[in-house]
């Protein structure tokens, strides 16, 4: 792989795993535009025309959480949990992964996004040694 080539997979592990660390720091209230820079990072616009408009809709109308659920459709198993009282916690597992990813959020749309930008970074590969990079001993829960 060349300069360019290691240059943007750093740079796309690095914006995944700030979206993932945002998510985990964010108040609940600041879901949309995170949920917004997710749709924008998780590359919203290859998805078919009917579910792009249909995450686009739910954005305009503040349902996170379905967006957030719409973004997670086809790319990952997940499960959601709530402690009452407490904060949100999503898993999630990649289409042909066998690790799990999990954090935490202020909501569960934040929870959800922030499992599966840190599941996208650790798929993401190395440039160095050619495999998947290793997940690193960081959990946001």
């Amino acid at each position: 792989m060349d300069k360019t080539g290691i240059d943007r997979v750093t740079a796309r592990h690095s914006a995944l795993m700030d979206l993932g660390i945002a998510c985990a720091l964010a108040e609940a209230d600041e879901a949309g535009g995170l949920l917004r820079d997710a749709a924008a990072l998780l590359g919203i616009g290859a998805m078919p025309p009917s579910q792009r408009q249909r995450v686009e809709m739910m954005l305009e109308a503040h349902a996170h959480d379905a967006a957030a659920l719409a973004m997670v459709e086809r790319r990952a198993g997940y499960m959601l949990s709530y402690a009452p009282g407490g904060r949100h916690l999503a898993t999630v597992v990649l289409a042909r992964q066998v690790h799990e990813t999990s954090a935490e959020g202020a909501s569960a749309a934040l929870a959800l996004i922030g499992a599966l930008a840190v599941a996208l970074a650790q798929a993401v590969e190395s440039p160095v040694r050619k495999t998947p990079a290793p997940a690193p001993h960081l959990r946001f829960n």
